[in-house]
């Protein structure tokens, strides 16, 4: 859901001459985008304590543990992280990795959830269900 708030929040369009509505809008898409990453150290934190396996999204978050770049678990005393500033000087490639992560998630989600349940009708209302959620 903060992916979406954040996506939604970049591709608002804004009057270029208008400063203050520009101000507002860049911190508004910088917080959305900081809330998404951070949430998904929580996955992270919740994926290791579960011991779940996934080749692809181990791979993931294993690229995400290499760039330290996903703000920091819990609060450090410090609103700022040199290693999250570091991953916004990288510009916008870091977003793809970012977002490759987030999709290894949801698969692996999708087709966790979906082994649990037996029929087809409550495999396809279990998948609508979690859809609606997540995008």
């Amino acid at each position: 859901m903060q992916r979406a708030l954040f996506e939604e929040e970049l591709g608002r369009e804004v009057e270029a001459d208008d400063l203050e509505a520009l101000k507002q809008h860049e911190w508004r898409w910088f917080g959305l985008m900081s809330y998404w990453y951070a949430s998904l150290n929580v996955v992270i934190e919740a994926w290791e304590a579960l011991k779940l396996r996934d080749p692809i999204a181990l791979s993931r978050i294993e690229h995400a543990a290499r760039a330290a770049a996903l703000p920091e678990r819990g609060y450090a005393g410090d609103i700022t992280s040199p290693k999250f500033a570091e991953l916004l000087r990288e510009g916008e490639a870091h977003v793809v990795w970012i977002q490759a992560l987030h999709q290894e998630f949801v698969r692996f989600l999708l087709g966790y959830f979906t082994d649990l349940v037996v029929t087809t009708e409550q495999r396809a209302e279990l998948r609508r269900n979690i859809e609606g959620a997540i995008h």
